[in-house]
């Protein structure tokens, strides 16, 4: 369960106006994250946590039709460690006994995801005396991976510990089309057509 365990604003300015509207958000929490790390009482050595990803749009004109590709990537790798005995992570010999044992949990979580789009985009095409009509159609796929695994170690007289781990695999494939007819310079009608049947399947787990 999500708990809040601290909170800090960012500046704030006037709705589209103002000294902060060219201001990426990336660039405002940079000020946020050291006030509120301190705020929540958390280690920040407890967490190691990296996100990164890339993209690229290609276009390409022919005769009023354009080709579109856009190639997409992310992964996230995230480790926790955290204790739920009232001596901590202390591994020494003097402060444990078996009502007090050491206690260390680790999580770690593995996520990629990889997209890929191909559209067409139409110019306006003349239908005589019944108007025009463009459109646009294209694919797309998209594949996720998520591993994770949860290990704890207790320590008494002896040290024992479990781990258990999963994953989940899942890959997403889409169809789409959307025509808009011109009927004349007040009336248009639009249609559109999609289908995505997702997958996924678990994998691993011990």
């Amino acid at each position: 369960t999500p708990v809040i365990v601290g909170a800090a604003r960012t500046a704030i300015g006037r709705s589209f106006k103002g000294t902060l509207v060219n201001t990426p958000p990336e660039t405002l929490i940079t000020a946020v994250l050291p006030e509120v790390v301190p705020r929540s009482g958390i280690d920040p050595s407890a967490i190691d946590d990296i996100n990164k990803g890339l993209s690229a749009q290609v276009n390409w004109r022919r005769n009023g039709y354009t080709l579109t590709s856009i190639t997409a990537w992310r992964a996230w790798d995230n480790t926790q460690r955290t204790t739920t005995s009232p001596i901590g992570n202390s591994a020494e010999a003097a402060r444990i006994t078996s009502a007090y044992p050491a206690t260390r949990d680790i999580g770690t979580l593995e996520f990629t995801q990889a997209s890929q789009e191909l559209r067409i985009a139409s110019p306006r095409i003349s239908l005589s005396t019944l108007g025009a009509f463009d459109y646009v159609a294209g694919l797309f796929y998209l594949h996720g991976k998520d591993r994770e695994t949860y290990e704890r170690i207790v320590t008494t007289n002896a040290t024992n510990s479990g781990r258990a781990g999963y994953g989940v695999e899942s890959d997403s494939y889409s169809a789409f089309g959307e025509a808009t007819f011109h009927l004349d310079t007040a009336w248009r009608v639009i249609a559109r057509l999609q289908t995505n049947p997702p997958t996924s399947a678990p994998y691993g787990g011990t």
